[in-house]
């Protein structure tokens, strides 16, 4: 788990490593680099939303935040979202939105509603995976993906999935470890009918759940 230490230390360090994950769909949809700041910081302690610590695998290598893996299982995801209203609601009664701005990310969403991953109740879904730049080469992704995979074959999940929105750094670490394109998502080979899913924790600090 996350510390309460590290969750109040690495929180201003989240919404960057969030964004990095998939900024040309984040810039659409929040049209405000300021106002996606501000919703995944209003989320990162909010426990049960989309950005949420509780949620949250990091790496870190002498006290520092080299990489993220929010991940969940794939019931949850609709959950989280719909727990983001709360965020809102404190966003809106701090002055860092207005009615403007939801109805304009509602707006775009709608929008990109073709683009929304299909998740399975069977499924682990990643939804951002991100390595800061100084840490890239280091084989941080890689770990994080591990852990991911593994503590979803732990929980018996069928299927591994990775957002389909992620930078190519994502996605190749996901096929390093053996993924493969398969209908919109990215799965572990098949063994027998069951296609291998998320993690234990291998050297990678602080494990969600």
């Amino acid at each position: 788990m996350i510390t309460e230490e590290q969750q109040a230390r690495f929180a201003s360090q989240i919404p960057e490593l969030v964004w990095a994950a998939g900024p040309v769909s984040y810039d659409y949809h929040f049209a405000r680099r300021a106002l996606f700041d501000a919703v995944v910081l209003g989320s990162w302690p909010t426990p049960g939303s989309l950005f949420a610590a509780d949620a949250t695998t990091v790496a870190v290598e002498n006290g520092q935040l080299m990489g993220i893996e929010i991940g969940m299982p794939g019931n949850e995801y609709r959950l989280r979202q719909h727990a983001l209203g709360s965020v809102w609601q404190s966003l809106v009664a701090g002055g860092d939105a207005d009615a403007e701005d939801i109805a304009g990310v509602l707006e775009r969403s709608e929008h990109a509603s073709w683009l929304n991953p299909v998740i399975y109740e069977d499924t682990y879904y990643t939804h951002a995976l991100s390595v800061k730049p100084e840490f890239r080469g280091k084989r941080v992704g890689y770990a994080l993906i591990e852990n991911a995979i593994n503590r979803a074959r732990e929980q018996g999940f069928a299927r591994f999935q990775l957002d389909p929105l992620q930078t190519l750094l994502s996605t190749l670490a996901c096929r390093e470890k053996g993924c493969d394109w398969c209908q919109g998502q990215w799965r572990r080979p098949c063994q027998g009918s069951t296609c291998q899913g998320p993690a234990k924790d291998n050297g990678v600090g602080g494990a969600n759940r």
